[in-house]
């Protein structure tokens, strides 16, 4: 099945956004869940539970800076800046009733 894209934008944004935070939800869902385990092991086998500790926790600091630094990589790029609307421009000679129809235009 192919994704059909909008002429001139080669890149879909939203798509990507929407598995970001589909990556981040199932990633902090799975954390909650490795935290369960740790208290579980900590009560029965103490060194295993700290062990499981350290590595979830550290899982999650590396998870956490994934996500902030794709975000930002994505959302400051040129296509995300194109999809954010940071490249409009108004012209001099455009009315302000003329750029709020072309700015609800363009969304």
């Amino acid at each position: 099945m192919a994704i059909e894209l909008a002429e001139g934008y080669p890149i879909e944004m939203h798509k990507m956004y929407e598995a970001w935070f589909l990556f981040g939800f199932w990633s902090h869902l799975a954390t909650v869940a490795m935290m369960l385990v740790t208290v579980t092991l900590l009560k029965y086998w103490q060194t295993a539970g700290q062990v499981c500790g350290v590595i979830s926790t550290l899982l999650c600091v590396i998870n956490g800076h994934a996500l902030v630094y794709l975000g930002a990589l994505w959302r400051y790029s040129g296509p995300g800046k194109v999809a954010a609307g940071d490249l409009l421009e108004r012209s001099e000679d455009t009315t302000t009733e003329e750029w709020a129809e072309q700015l609800k235009a363009a969304q």
